[in-house]
């Protein structure tokens, strides 16, 4: 059997009901029941036969479904929150700076004193040494005898007259040795009086 659309079956109908209702009034009339009992059955198989056609052509569906909107794309996942920086810690408060307490310039320390030998001789017995004499103290501690007087022509002054610069003995120059003895006033003038021959240690004044 040769399918046909939808369309044109149901064209074919609409034709056809009017010329069936053509023939149907320009027909002679049915003589018997019979007759229209077989018209009858006439019409119930061309509606059984439209029905058929409609059948094997179904009709399409009215409109086409649309395609499926594309999913969405996926957002994103949202970004992970920056982390929060810890506050920095707070540095303690810096401890007050004293000033520096200046430093105390040290005292000069003073030259250490010249000191040299004199050697006096007695070369007769009117010879003299040709100084006097005065206890002092030292400086350290120690108990010198300081010239006090050079007398002219006595063995010292004789002495400073042969004698470089740095050697000459002045006045208020101090006498921390005769001899060997030393720190003892009474024992040194002792040595003076009594002996021809002294060396002096000199402290240069």
């Amino acid at each position: 059997a040769q399918v046909i659309g939808h369309r044109e079956a149901t064209y074919r109908i609409y034709c056809t009901l009017p010329a069936l209702a053509m023939f149907t009034c320009c027909a002679p009339p049915v003589e018997n029941e019979n007759e229209i009992v077989a018209g009858r059955a006439g019409g119930n198989n061309l509606a059984e036969g439209t029905k058929e056609i409609a059948a094997k052509d179904p009709a399409p569906a009215a409109a086409q479904s649309a395609p499926p909107a594309p999913a969405a794309a996926a957002s994103p996942p949202p970004a992970p929150a920056a982390a929060t920086p810890a506050p920095a810690a707070t540095p303690p408060p810096a401890a007050e700076t004293k000033p520096a307490e200046p430093t105390p310039t040290p005292e000069p320390t003073p030259p250490a004193p010249t000191t040299f030998e004199v050697v006096l001789t007695k070369a007769t017995p009117s010879d003299r040494f040709g100084f006097t004499n005065m206890p002092t103290d030292l400086p350290d501690g120690r108990k010198g005898l300081t010239v006090s007087k050079i007398a002219d022509g006595g063995l010292l002054d004789r002495y400073n007259k042969g004698a470089t610069t740095d050697k000459v003995v002045k006045t208020e120059a101090v006498i921390t040795k005769v001899n060997t003895t030393e720190n003892d006033v009474q024992a040194m003038r002792m040595l003076l009086r009594d002996c021809t021959s002294v060396t002096l240690t000199i402290i240069k004044a």
